[in-house]
């Protein structure tokens, strides 16, 4: 709940240093903030997330600062094992998973898109 204020202090900041257009606040966020991730076009932040997130995100538009995700494939293997191939998750050809028309190769991807499903759905 803190966040939020501090990235505006942070730009503050930076504007009364006059150096707003070299430097972005930005923030990351974890895959745990995502929920029903498969398919991709399925995701949203959790329920908890989304009321921190959703200001932050809009925070991060108007000021053209990007929002970073930390994207790890071998979590969501381990954590999902009988459902995840090995080949998808470990960039190995074979397996394609398809939502929609969009196609995925690999783990990263479809966590990748997954987290743009979840932000266009909070704006």
């Amino acid at each position: 709940s803190s966040v939020l204020p501090a990235m505006q202090n942070i730009l503050s900041a930076l504007q009364s240093a006059n150096l707003a257009g070299q430097i972005k606040v930005s923030m990351s966020i974890k895959m745990d903030l995502i929920t029903n991730s498969y398919p991709p076009s399925n995701a949203v932040f959790t329920g908890n997330a989304t009321q921190y997130v959703t200001p932050i995100i809009n925070f991060l538009k108007s000021n053209g600062s990007p929002l970073l995700v930390n994207v790890y494939p071998y979590f969501s293997y381990t954590g999902n094992p009988q459902q995840i191939a090995l080949n998808y998750a470990l960039f190995q050809p074979g397996t394609v998973v398809t939502d929609g028309s969009l196609q995925y190769n690999n783990l990263f991807d479809a966590l990748v898109d997954a987290v743009y499903a979840a932000l266009a759905k909070v704006g």
